[in-house]
């Protein structure tokens, strides 16, 4: 993927021994392209525990079987908006979730600084889209992708789009399709210590 050169992303590709990229708080870094998985979680001491890995982290089931494909068209003619998703989460004081299977689309134009409710954290287990009129700063505790972010080379020139991690708690990633989000006692959750972006699976 190839990054609008005034867009100030927080995905690096740095940190991929862990899965992983933090940022110093507040601080957002400019990114790399191609993420396309966490090498470290797939990586195992024998041929089994490979393939196993690789099952946990592949893509989820949910987004293979949608109807529509969640990458088409189609599914971002329906899109939910991200205004409304960040008003649900807070309303229900809970994290934001893109759910899997679905389409969601960044509606903020206006340079907005949001700060993420609930925990902070940004779990993209479908795709969220952000179309060329996006100008906005997304704060967060954590970002986990098993789906699709979704940033396409062509953001206009006076707009950004920045992730900043802030925060100093330690973090876990529960495999959706694997894990009950929080189950300390899941053996398949994975630490990834403080402002993790973990890419599992999904493409970013």
């Amino acid at each position: 993927m190839r990054f609008h050169p005034i867009l100030s992303f927080l995905l690096t590709s740095w940190g991929a021994s862990r899965g992983t990229a933090a940022a110093e708080d507040s601080t957002p870094v400019a990114g790399g392209a191609g993420l396309r998985g966490t090498p470290a979680l797939l990586a195992g001491g024998d041929d089994d525990r490979s393939l196993m890995e690789m099952d946990m982290y592949g893509p989820l089931h949910c987004n293979t079987d949608a109807v529509p494909s969640i990458s088409s068209e189609e599914c971002l003619t329906g899109a939910t908006l991200l205004s409304s998703l960040i008003d649900a989460a807070a309303a229900a004081s809970t994290n934001v979730i893109v759910p899997c299977g679905s389409c969601v689309t960044v509606d903020y134009t206006d340079g907005s600084i949001i700060t993420l409710p609930g925990d902070g954290s940004l779990n993209i287990k479908g795709r969220l889209h952000f179309p060329p009129t996006s100008d906005v700063t997304l704060n967060s505790t954590a970002i986990f992708i098993e789906g699709l972010l979704d940033i396409p080379h062509g953001i206009y020139d006076e707009n950004e789009v920045k992730f900043s991690l802030y925060g100093q708690d330690e973090w876990y990633y529960y495999p959706h399709e694997k894990c009950t989000a929080g189950d300390l006692h899941c053996m398949h959750k994975k630490a990834v210590g403080k402002k993790p972006v973990v890419v599992a699976g999904g493409k970013g």
